[in-house]
């Protein structure tokens, strides 16, 4: 959904996912292929100008979100940007055989600040999906100096 949405602004993309079977019915939902890998191994050098990772990266754990945005960061063109979206809250749970690494501004903040990206934002918003209104988001923005 959010390729398409960025393919029909005009965007250049190259999509991603784990899953065979969910890279296959995103490729025919886009009209483009989406590459199987897994974003651990993301093995790219300034080729983009941003990096959208809404709801992915929050299924690693804190030393995979870590070494995941380093990989991110050498990815990245100078002044490119990185969204990353995470449960909000201090502990992480898993739930439905699925591990959900939370963050609160200042946990999240702890973790990259060896990092060498610069800082730009965070927000949090509510979740917009029925029956799910009280769980809280932490929107996350990066810039690459």
């Amino acid at each position: 959904r959010d390729a398409k949405h960025f393919l029909d602004e005009g965007f250049t993309v190259t999509a991603l996912d784990l899953s065979p079977v969910l890279a296959e019915k995103a490729s025919e939902f886009i009209g483009q292929k989406v590459i199987v890998a897994d974003m651990k191994d993301l093995d790219f050098q300034d080729r983009f100008i941003g990096i959208w990772a809404c709801a992915s990266l929050l299924h690693l754990r804190e030393d995979e979100v870590l070494e995941t945005l380093k990989r991110c960061h050498k990815a990245l063109k100078k002044d490119g940007v990185i969204y990353a979206s995470f449960k909000y809250g201090e502990s992480n749970y898993e739930k439905d055989g699925r591990s959900f690494t939370c963050f609160t501004k200042d946990k999240f903040l702890d973790l990259i600040k060896d990092l060498e990206f610069c800082y730009y934002e965070t927000f949090e918003t509510g979740d917009v999906r029925p029956g799910r209104e009280k769980e809280r988001w932490l929107n996350v923005i990066l810039k690459k100096g």
